[in-house]
């Protein structure tokens, strides 16, 4: 079906952007921005706290065909 997501091309994204997460995570959150989460915080944070955090720290871009751009802000 049109636009149906291959399981193993997920997988393998998620990986990618899990191991992306794990190497960029020491310089996620700067002391002046206490709204933010730490990384010992991650885990048991809602998705909304995790989406807050994310968005004001990466600029995240959809290439298309499975393609992510992810810099740091």
């Amino acid at each position: 079906m049109a636009g149906d997501v291959d399981y193993d091309v997920y997988v393998g994204r998620e990986k990618a952007i899990k191991a992306k997460i794990k190497e960029l995570r020491p310089r996620t959150v700067p002391a002046n921005r206490p709204d933010l989460l730490r990384s010992e915080n991650w885990e048991s944070a809602t998705l909304e706290e995790r989406r807050t955090t994310v968005r004001a720290l990466l600029d995240i871009k959809l290439l298309g065909q499975g393609r992510i751009d992810i810099t740091p802000k």
